[in-house]
C-alpha cells in the first residue's frame, strides 16, 4: 500500500549526481508509492523546492554547485510553512560530520554503500516522520482558520466581549464592540488589570474570584473614557490555551434605561391626571347634590304658596 498523507501519495525529491545510484533510488521510492521527481544538482533541487515544497528530501552531500549540507541550510531557512523530512546520503560516517549534517538540518542519514533492506528501513521512517509532520500542519493550519474564524465571529458581534486571565484580572483580549463602547484602542486596552479601569469595584469585590462562579444578564456598570455606562452583562470561566479566564459579554442598555425612566415618569404624570380628575369629578357631584335640594325646597315652597292662594 502506497505511503500517503491525508489520502494523497508522498512526494519526494531525489538529488543525486550519479546517474546509477539516482536511478536505483528513484525505482526504489516508487516501488514505495512515492510521487518522486530527481535532480542532479542541489541549485535545480533548490528552484524546484521554492515552487513546491516535498513532503520527503533525499540527497547527496557532494553535489555540484551547491552541496547537500547547503541545501539543507537553505531549505531550514527559506521553508517556514512547512520543511520536507531530509536524508543525507553521504559515505562520511565518522562523528564529526553527521553532527554537521544534523546541525545542518538534516533529519537522517544513509550510509553509502547501503543495501537495499537498510534503505527500506531508513525510508519507513522518513515516511513516517512526513505523515507525523504533514498531519502537524494540517492541524496547525485547522486551528489557525479556526481561530480565524472565531476571532472575525467574535468581532461581528454586537455586544462586547473580552477576555481576562482569571488569576490576574489582566485584559487578554476584547473585541471592536467592546472597544467602541470604552472608547479607547483595543491596543490600550488588552494588557490592562480590569479593575477601576473597566471595572468600577476592587480587586476583592469581584464576583467571579471564585471557580465556578457566573453572572447571567446582570446589569453592571462600564467604565468609559464618556463615563460610567449601564450594562446587561454576562460572564463565566472557561479553559482558554490551557488556562482559566473569564469570558465577558456586555450590551449597552443605556438607552433601554432611558426609555424605562421615561415610561415611569409618563406613568406618575398620568396618575397625578387621573388623581387631579377624579377631585374634578368628586366637585361637580356636590354641586349636583346641592342643586338637588334647593329645587325640591322651592317646590315645597311653591305647593304652599298655591295652597294659600286657594284658602284665601
Amino acid at each position: 500500500m502506497a505511503p500517503t498523507t491525508n489520502n494523497r501519495k508522498l512526494t519526494s525529491y531525489l538529488v543525486e549526481d550519479d546517474p546509477s545510484l539516482r536511478a536505483l533510488m528513484e525505482a526504489y521510492l516508487k516501488s514505495r508509492g512515492h510521487t518522486v521527481e530527481s535532480f542532479c544538482d542541489g541549485e535545480s533541487a533548490w528552484e524546484a523546492i521554492e515552487l513546491r515544497c516535498p513532503d520527503m528530501l533525499f540527497m547527496d552531500w557532494m553535489l555540484p554547485a551547491m552541496s547537500g549540507l547547503d541545501l539543507c541550510r537553505a531549505v531550514v531557512a527559506g521553508c517556514a510553512g512547512y520543511r520536507p523530512v531530509m536524508v543525507m546520503v553521504t559515505a562520511r560516517t565518522d562523528a564529526e560530520s553527521i553532527e554537521e549534517c544534523i546541525a545542518a538540518g538534516a533529519d537522517d542519514y544513509i550510509q553509502k554503500p547501503f543495501t537495499l533492506p537498510f534503505l527500506a528501513i531508513r525510508s519507513a521512517i522518513a515516511e513516517r516522520r512526513a505523515r507525523d509532520r504533514r498531519a502537524q500542519q494540517e492541524d496547525a493550519r485547522a486551528l489557525k482558520e479556526y481561530t480565524q474564524f472565531t476571532a472575525e465571529a467574535v468581532d461581528s458581534i454586537a455586544a462586547g466581549v473580552m477576555l481576562i486571565d482569571a488569576e490576574t484580572h489582566v485584559i487578554l483580549q476584547c473585541n471592536r464592540f467592546a472597544a467602541d463602547m470604552i472608547g479607547r484602542p483595543v491596543t490600550d486596552i488588552v494588557g490592562r488589570e480590569c479593575h477601576q479601569f473597566v471595572c468600577p469595584r476592587e480587586r476583592n469585590e469581584c464576583p467571579l474570584e471564585n471557580p465556578g462562579s457566573a453572572l447571567d444578564s446582570r446589569k453592571a456598570v462600564l467604565l468609559t473614557t464618556h463615563g460610567n455606562r449601564p450594562v446587561l452583562k454576562s460572564a463565566r470561566r472557561v479553559m482558554y490555551k490551557g488556562r482559566s479566564v473569564l469570558f465577558e459579554s456586555f450590551v449597552d442598555i443605556s438607552e433601554l434605561m432611558a426609555a424605562e425612566q421615561k415610561l415611569t415618569t409618563f406613568a406618575a404624570e398620568m396618575e397625578s391626571l387621573a388623581e387631579k380628575s377624579r377631585a374634578v369629578l368628586g366637585g361637580v357631584d356636590e354641586m349636583a347634590s346641592g342643586a338637588d335640594e334647593i329645587g325640591s325646597s322651592s317646590r315645597s315652597v311653591l305647593s304652599l304658596a298655591e295652597k294659600t292662594r286657594e284658602t284665601a
